[in-house]
């Protein structure tokens, strides 16, 4: 379940990236605006990422080591 909250947050902060790029390439919004919006969405898209354990921040699924299973 956890991993579906934080995938969803994720994927509506990475939209919301693509729409501070689409308005910095418009030119409707500052140049401060585009930074503070690009740096809350970043650490939003990141933070769910690895909140969700998207990122390699939890142990393997079924013990042992990681390069055990590969």
């Amino acid at each position: 379940m956890k991993e579906k909250i934080c995938g969803t947050i994720a994927i509506i902060a990475f939209f919301w990236l693509l729409g501070i790029a689409g308005n910095s390439d418009l030119g409707l919004s500052t140049t401060g605006e585009v930074i503070t919006q690009g740096g809350a969405a970043l650490a939003l898209f990141a933070g769910s990422l690895y909140a969700g354990g998207f990122l390699g921040g939890r142990p393997p699924a079924r013990g042992g080591r990681h390069e055990d299973r590969c």
